[in-house]
């Protein structure tokens, strides 16, 4: 194989942001709360869902996931953040999940000591319908889709000035 001169020679091009895993990272991210315990959310298949729960875990309790589906999956724990400083303070547990399969799906949150065998004080459920593609709603914009008015952001800026715009590059592909 013969290599130009003066050029490069590329043998494949992957472009990435194309295809199901791409537009899942463009989602959204489903924002949820105690007010929202015993409903039937719509999501899409790759959406992550977020679960923000009160919680106070100087008293022994915490939110554990009870789960049972294989449509979703815990994605890492349920993390901790304390609403102000102080022995015995509250604050917010969240819980985030990432849809893995299509269908009808429940996400069980039980409050509960983990070192006792007793069930849990509080439950969170919510059922999720997921579809493979999310239903629009007529006056919604796609993820990503700009308004006519908005500027692009990537038109101007600093990065439009420097070394790397004035004269011939100066590194060399060998």
């Amino acid at each position: 194989m013969m290599l130009p001169k003066n050029g490069l020679s590329i043998s494949g091009i992957r472009l990435s942001g194309t295809g199901d895993a791409a537009k899942a990272k463009r989602l959204k991210a489903v924002r949820l709360s105690g007010k929202d315990n015993g409903k039937t959310i719509k999501v899409t298949l790759g959406q992550k869902i977020q679960i923000q729960l009160e919680s106070n875990p100087t008293t022994g309790y915490t939110w554990v996931d009870q789960s049972k589906s294989k449509s979703i999956r815990l994605m890492g724990d349920v993390k901790y953040k304390a609403s102000r400083e102080g022995v015995g303070s509250g604050g917010v547990s969240t819980a985030s999940f990432k849809t893995t399969a299509e269908g009808a799906s429940e996400i069980k949150l039980g409050y509960l000591r983990t070192f006792e065998d007793k069930p849990a004080i509080k439950q969170f459920l919510v059922t999720l319908q997921i579809s493979k593609s999310a239903e629009k709603d007529p006056g919604e914009k796609d993820p990503g889709e700009k308004d006519p008015g908005e500027k692009d952001p990537w038109r101007k800026g600093p990065w439009r000035k420097g070394p790397w715009r004035k004269g011939p590059s100066r590194f060399q592909i060998t």
